[in-house]
């Protein structure tokens, strides 16, 4: 089971923001499931600045590390 999701704001100054999620579930008869979950997002910029994607890779980062 799988959900995406994409944001394309109406501000060329703002990027357009990916994210989604996984969750995966096998059996086996007679052994307990094994799942995972997981996911991830990105960020897509109409007008690129290297500041921006320096700060925003940061706080992305702060978060998952």
């Amino acid at each position: 089971m799988g959900v995406s999701l994409v944001l394309h704001p109406r501000n060329p100054y703002c990027p357009t923001v990916h994210m989604n999620v996984r969750f995966f579930v096998a059996t086996r008869e007679g052994a307990a499931p094994a799942w995972w979950f997981g996911g991830g997002m990105d960020l897509t910029p109409y007008y690129g600045y290297a500041e921006d994607a320096l700060y925003n890779e940061y706080l992305l980062a702060k978060d998952w590390v």
